[in-house]
């Protein structure tokens, strides 16, 4: 948690590719469930689109490590792309 003291947009960037090695360890350790309260939000709201799950098309902007991707696709859906600004969060 001391790395988030120094946050700000500015350094957004930089901060998140200094917490990527960690990243996934330590957020999942803490018990988040974002990523797959969010993966379940598409669960539950892509029917609106008429498609079967494996044809929709996803864009996970600020993917990060991919946790939300990694859920979504053991939901089903095939076609998701993930684009972060930290190289070392991707």
């Amino acid at each position: 948690m001391e790395k988030h003291q120094g946050f700000s947009q500015s350094n957004i960037k930089e901060h998140y590719d200094e917490l990527a090695a960690n990243y996934e360890a330590i957020y999942l350790r803490v018990g988040f469930h974002d990523p797959r309260k969010c993966a379940d939000l598409v669960k539950e709201t892509y029917t609106l689109l008429d498609k079967p799950q494996a044809e929709v098309k996803i864009l996970d902007m600020g993917c990060g490590t991919g946790l939300v991707g990694g859920y979504l696709y053991e939901d089903g859906f095939r076609n998701v792309v993930g684009i972060d600004a930290s190289q070392g969060m991707l």
